[in-house]
């Protein structure tokens, strides 16, 4: 095998005139709820490297330097959902490889492309041989650091850096067709600055606001015109020192490893930023984030013919989110998803990849009991929960998939540890006309409830009190 991608060595077709791609992402009807119903701890899947990676390369082992300067940036999920992008940068040059900054395409193959993804490693200690990384895209071999990055639709934006002397440079691929990426002519270049998180959203008035994150300064771009390949105007910066405090919330703007425009269905602006608390992250543990900002444009900004002026920024939440087992860090890669039926979703990633696997921790958006109600098995979920009143470990089965035919719980493993007879209470979702039913023993044997589908989402809150269901040891859709 050749390394010729990873060197950044191939170049990447032109969008031309005949080429699509979409602008937007799914938008949320109250960010804020939304926001509040993202759950930890999350559901771990894992994934193959593909063969695409070389030896050692994105790895903590001793010879690649223990992981320094060489790890994991960003995470997203793409508008088709079963793909993903992973960031990342090599500073190493040995055997000819690198140095160079990286975006990574996973296809997580067996995995539902709506809705939550749910662990791929429920039954096994393996995830699927499909689930795995199946493109790297070397960006820029002097720019060897590619940071935080959000997807617009088919748009990703990227950041890539290097110290000395300090520049970087902003670059946008269009993933229309994830594995045959092309990459935009024009650049965001950023002299004697460096830029660790981006984030890109349109406005109404159709043009695109670019901001980009650094050592307490989030620059702000406006695009030249409604298209994108006109490129952007001139900065303007806003400093951390000027975020407001909303109710119940300080006044802080944190050094964020991903930041991310959420878009709500009335046309406000969000933003979400992901972080953890230990500037020396992971050596030094610390605790993991999620930070909830809006952002209210200027007058200048919003009319047909804008002109650029910061935004006021506003922390209205915040929300901790519970990474274990070196499964996840908010300061490897991390990343916001907003799904088909506007459901708020975060994931991350470990710094490194282990055994030829990355792993990923998936935080999902809750069920909602005002939930307007499904008609597709595909959108199904059942979430059973360790604790009564939904609370510990949680085990999410998502749509009718051969996983969620489980014969003896002891064989599951939930967030790092055995799921047998722990079953409390459970919430579900389930269309009219399928059940699924929790036996009290292995092999669907015993006594059994059987989870009866509406379209809405039911709730249980102690099985053993409310149905008399001691325990729970097998399970399986009728």
């Amino acid at each position: 095998m050749t390394w010729n991608d990873y060197n950044a060595s191939t170049t990447l077709p032109v969008p031309g005139p005949g080429d699509t791609y979409r602008t937007s992402n799914h938008d949320i009807e109250n960010v804020l709820a939304e926001f509040k119903r993202i759950e930890e701890p999350g559901n771990y899947l894992r994934l193959w490297d593909g063969g695409q990676i070389p030896e050692r390369r994105y790895t903590a082992h001793v010879e690649n330097n223990l992981g320094f300067q060489n790890h994991l940036q960003g995470f997203q999920r793409l508008r088709n959902g079963k793909y993903a992008v992973l960031s990342g940068g090599d500073l190493h040059n040995e055997n000819g490889l690198g140095p160079a900054s990286h975006v990574f395409v996973v296809k997580m193959d067996q995995r539902p492309a709506r809705g939550p993804w749910g662990s791929n490693v429920l039954q096994r200690g393996f995830p699927p041989v499909e689930d795995k990384i199946v493109r790297v895209i070397g960006l820029d071999n002097a720019m060897w650091h590619a940071g935080g990055m959000q997807i617009l639709g088919d748009i990703l934006v990227v950041p890539i850096e290097r110290s000395d002397p300090p520049e970087s440079r902003v670059v946008f691929l269009n993933l229309a067709k994830p594995e045959t990426p092309q990459r935009f002519a024009m650049t965001v270049e950023r002299d004697d600055r460096k830029a660790a998180a981006t984030a890109l959203t349109r406005l109404a008035n159709r043009h695109y606001l670019l901001a980009v994150w650094n050592a307490g300064i989030l620059e702000f771009y406006l695009s030249n015109t409604a298209k994108l390949e006109d490129g952007f105007g001139l900065p303007a910066s806003w400093h951390k020192e000027d975020v407001k405090a909303g109710p119940g919330q300080d006044a802080n703007f944190s050094d964020f490893q991903t930041l991310n425009f959420i878009e709500q269905t009335d046309g406000k602006l969000f933003l979400i930023g992901l972080h953890n608390t230990s500037s020396a992250a992971p050596t030094v543990p610390g605790r993991d984030y999620a930070d909830l900002y809006r952002v209210t444009l200027p007058a200048s900004l919003r009319g047909p013919s804008p002109v650029l002026n910061v935004p006021t920024i506003t922390k209205i939440a915040k929300q901790h989110l519970l990474c274990h087992n070196q499964q996840c860090n908010m300061d490897g890669a991390a990343g916001t998803y907003v799904d088909h039926r506007g459901r708020l979703h975060a994931y991350s990633t470990w710094h490194w990849r282990s055994d030829d696997l990355l792993r990923v921790n998936e935080f999902p958006g809750g069920l909602r009991v005002d939930d307007a109600g499904i008609s597709s098995i595909s959108d199904g979920r059942i979430d059973l929960y360790e604790d009564n009143n939904f609370k510990g470990r949680r085990l999410s089965l998502v749509g009718k998939r051969p996983q969620a035919r489980i014969s003896h719980y002891r064989a599951v493993s939930v967030q790092g540890g055995t799921f047998d007879n722990k079953v409390s209470s459970c919430r579900f979702q389930l269309p009219t006309g399928h059940t699924y039913t929790l036996y009290e023993d292995p092999d669907f044997e015993g006594e059994g409830l059987m989870l009866i589908g509406s379209g809405k989402v039911e709730e249980i809150k102690n099985l053993k009190r409310d149905h008399g269901l001691k325990r729970v040891r097998s399970s399986k859709f009728e």
